[in-house]
């Protein structure tokens, strides 16, 4: 058994924010396909075709989702002078970036399978990338903050700077757009301070892994370990859910806001969505500033637990919008500030909770394998978040003559995937159990 890593200074704030703000460019990427792949695509078929939009990027995830592990995998045994992360992010950025640009370039008018293919093909080449570069990166996080206090605040400021980049790439996107919705531009925009934001995080220093031992583990090996792990397996099987019913709720708010709030020009769409998505955000970030102490009293699991309820519970009132006696645009604002304690602890709190399953398998292993981690992770979370697309497009598809009912049968699923993961994080050990161990 490894004795417990040495305890190092606290990570001094430049950085928290050199590596924290690559979380900005990430999450532009990823929250803008998440919220537009859908409804851009789906808007190039009609009837039940839609449906095979999410089935293509179903497809596509469970096409990338091996490459987290061996990504993971080959970044744990990676030994070079810049480090055992920086490399993949330095060398995956640029053409992650050239991706996404294509995705917003089908090839044909409506109702052309070529769409389908070509979502499919440039769709599955992106997440692939994203995950050669992300897994890394998101790797850094465990060696670069050890102590709790400093893994919570990291990971708040990652999650700050996630929340803020959707809201930018929606709010600001639709600004820099105008009235004439030129949603290229908004593209283009979001490539070039994404791939900004990436070079950051390359400043910050690594350390050396300090057990050895890594390099010498085969694929299928490290990854039983890993599953091995029986917290992590907990941590795991809850956020797969949870990520279904989040990455849902991206999805579908553009549909929530054309089918049940009313709004039918692109510009209108695109706004609104941004502006909705704000007011999840804009009371989140408070709650991030919050979260350093509140961990430190009432514990990250507890927390997550409570976030979790506020998401089947929120998720519940959606499905309320335009029937409840309400103005629907403010009552589907008002939820969406309710949810924003859900926004806060479930985009937050994991990743420093995954550091401390790290440490664990330290301890048990005397192997310091953070990628491996984060590599598992993302098998899994990859098909939950197919799994959320295929969840909306389906909907959409099959109640293509009810819109309105589409929306709430998918929010009603969304509040029964949330309600699960709350069962099942139920059994993840209290924080100081989880450190004895």
């Amino acid at each position: 058994m490894a004795q417990q890593p040495e305890p190092r200074p606290s990570l001094p704030l430049r950085e928290k924010l050199l590596y924290s703000s690559g979380y900005f460019g990430v999450s532009l990427l990823s929250g803008l396909f998440m919220l537009w792949a859908n409804y851009r695509y789906g808007d190039l078929f009609t009837g039940t075709q839609k449906a095979f939009v999410g089935v293509a990027l179903l497809v596509a995830r469970f096409a990338d989702a091996p490459v987290d592990p061996l990504v993971g995998w080959w970044s744990d045994r990676t030994r070079t002078r810049w480090g055992r992360r920086r490399p993949f992010i330095a060398l995956g950025t640029l053409p992650l970036v050239a991706l996404f640009v294509l995705v917003w370039m089908p090839p044909a008018e409506a109702n052309s399978a070529w769409n389908i293919v070509w979502l499919l093909g440039i769709g599955t080449a992106f997440f692939v990338l994203f995950s050669i570069v992300v897994n890394p990166y998101l790797a850094m996080l465990p060696d670069i903050a050890r102590s709790a206090e400093d893994r919570v605040s990291l990971s708040a400021l990652l999650a700050a700077f996630g929340l803020g980049a959707q809201v930018a790439a929606m709010v600001g996107g639709s600004l820099l757009a105008g009235k004439a919705a030129s949603f290229g531009l908004t593209v283009a925009a979001v490539s070039v301070v994404a791939l900004v934001c990436l070079l950051p995080p390359l400043f910050v220093r690594e350390t050396e892994a300090p057990g050895r031992g890594a390099e010498d583990l085969r694929l299928g090996e490290a990854l039983r370990l890993t599953l091995a792990n029986r917290p992590f397996r907990v941590f795991l099987v809850s956020k797969c859910l949870y990520w279904v019913g989040v990455h849902s709720v991206l999805a579908v708010a553009p549909f929530l806001v054309r089918d049940l709030l009313g709004f039918r020009e692109e510009s209108a769409v695109q706004t609104q969505t941004g502006l909705l998505l704000a007011c999840a955000a804009g009371p989140a970030f408070l709650w991030f500033v919050a979260l350093r102490p509140l961990a430190a009293r009432v514990s990250k699991r507890r927390l997550s637990v409570a976030g979790l309820a506020l998401l089947v519970g929120a998720s519940l009132l959606l499905v309320s919008v335009g029937v409840a006696p309400l103005d629907p645009v403010l009552w589907a604002r008002a939820i969406m500030v309710i949810g924003s304690f859900s926004v806060a602890a479930l985009f937050s709190l994991p990743n420093a909770i995954l550091a401390e399953i790290v440490d664990l398998d330290e301890r048990l292993t005397g192997m310091r394998r953070e990628a491996m981690y984060f590599g598992a992770q993302g098998l899994f979370v990859k098909v939950a978040w197919g799994a959320s697309s295929l969840i909306v497009m389906a909907a959409q598809g099959l109640f293509y003559g009810h819109p309105a009912a589409a929306v709430r049968i998918a929010f009603g699923t969304i509040a029964i995937v949330s309600a699960l993961a709350f069962v099942v994080f139920l059994r993840f050990p209290e924080d100081d159990e989880l450190r004895r161990n």
